[in-house]
């Protein structure tokens, strides 16, 4: 089956064979005036990469540098990718983080990685991520004028917290390692 991550992107189709779901969408729009529409998923993930812990209040972030360059080094032997040329960013909240201390809300986890179609043929040194089905607002980046989640407020969806506290803050994917490429999009889990 293939399948678009999202309408807006129509230069790359990937083939998506552990969600035989039918993409169910929303037509996002372009006119400024409105608020765009974010295209709708279903899918479960399965992904092989790395994982650093990131505090987003530092003006660099090492562990950003450290998961792209770690996954560059074995990308080729990460066997059965399902979207090759595809990278996937995760944001999670840091299980060892106190978030009800106001200078550790910043911390976070990053993973980077690929999708696979199962766990043969993934190197020792990858962390794999099962993310179960779930629903998921699709929108490129600069689409919205201010921050995602109001953006997304604003289109009249809400985030899933339970997912998001559990699984993933959000995801990105990008269509070149290095996040420099001409795709970016970003993904919400929603309820």
């Amino acid at each position: 089956m293939i399948f678009m991550f999202c309408s807006c992107v129509n230069t790359k189709t990937v083939s998506n064979a552990d969600n035989p779901k039918q993409n169910k969408s929303t037509t996002m729009t372009n006119d400024k005036t409105k608020t765009p529409k974010p295209e709708i998923i279903t899918k479960k993930w399965l992904l092989a990469g790395f994982q650093a812990e990131v505090d987003v209040k530092d003006e660099h972030w090492p562990g950003m540098d450290y998961v792209q360059n770690a996954l560059n080094d074995v990308l080729g032997e990460i066997a059965n990718q399902t979207n090759p040329g595809w990278f996937v960013g995760m944001w999670q909240a840091d299980p060892n983080a106190d978030y009800d201390k106001p200078e550790n809300r910043s911390k976070h986890l990053y993973f980077y990685g690929v999708e696979v179609s199962d766990m043969n043929g993934i190197p020792g040194n990858c962390i794999v991520k099962d993310l179960p089905e779930h629903r998921f607002a699709v929108f490129k980046n600069g689409q919205y004028s201010s921050g995602k989640y109001a953006w997304l407020n604003a289109a009249g969806y809400s985030p899933d917290r339970k997912f998001q506290k559990e699984h993933a803050l959000d995801m990105d994917l990008f269509d070149d390692i290095y996040g420099r490429g001409s795709e970016w999009l970003v993904l919400i889990p929603i309820e």
